[in-house]
């Protein structure tokens, strides 16, 4: 593969210079931490970077040697990107989703998350408590996401969504009635396989299986 220079292929992200004073349960990141990973270009070239997925915002992001959080500059020239042996793949449509390979054939994740907050400060320590999806105004210097109200705990609820890919298209599964939709012609199969399994859209390893039943359907 020929080298590409990472100027050509990632900008700057611009940070809030400030962060607001809180405590949070998650940090909405896939990874622990930043880890050195592959970013794989459409035209076959290769990069290093210090990688992770930002699942609140869903971007990929990475630091540079500074430790300052970039993003794509160009994320439509990316192929897909490999982290700890894990492959995420560019959607085209702004996230990446992760492939996970099963038997001759792979299904892909979308994963997201919201921030929920859990209480306001009463003093003393104490909470009160309250259910409101709380904004956020982007991502801090140390990568963590910045709610806009003070003095507020918040956590990260993660939540994934399961695609297939059919005639290089990314198509969601979240039922048997949108599976069907996929492969009209097969639907009686598929209705047995589904009822006889008990597929639940909601588990990836039913997903798994969903995966390798329909393999010989894209073909």
């Amino acid at each position: 593969m020929k080298a590409i220079h990472l100027s050509f292929l990632l900008s700057l992200f611009l940070l809030p210079s400030s962060l607001i004073a809180q405590e949070t349960e998650s940090n909405g990141y896939i990874f622990p931490d930043f880890t050195d990973g592959f970013v794989f270009n459409k035209d076959g070239g290769r990069i290093t970077a210090k990688l992770n997925y930002y699942t609140i915002e869903q971007k990929m992001l990475f630091k540079d040697a500074e430790g300052k959080l970039m993003e794509f500059g160009v994320p439509e020239s990316v192929e897909a990107v490999s982290i700890n042996d894990r492959y995420f793949v560019n959607s085209g449509n702004g996230p990446f989703y992760e492939q996970i390979a099963v038997g001759e054939t792979h299904y892909y994740v979308q994963w997201s998350a919201k921030v929920l907050s859990s209480g306001k400060g009463v003093g003393y320590g104490g909470y009160s408590s309250t259910t409101a999806v709380t904004n956020i105004s982007g991502i801090g210097s140390s990568g963590d996401y910045t709610p806009l109200k003070p003095d507020e705990k918040v956590m990260t609820l993660t939540s994934s969504s399961y695609y297939l890919k059919v005639k290089n298209n990314y198509r969601k599964i979240n039922s048997l009635k949108t599976l069907v939709k996929l492969f009209k012609k097969h639907q009686p199969e598929i209705e047995g396989f589904v009822n006889d399994q008990k597929i639940d859209f909601t588990k990836a390893s039913d997903i798994a299986k969903v995966a390798e039943f329909c393999y010989p359907f894209t073909k």
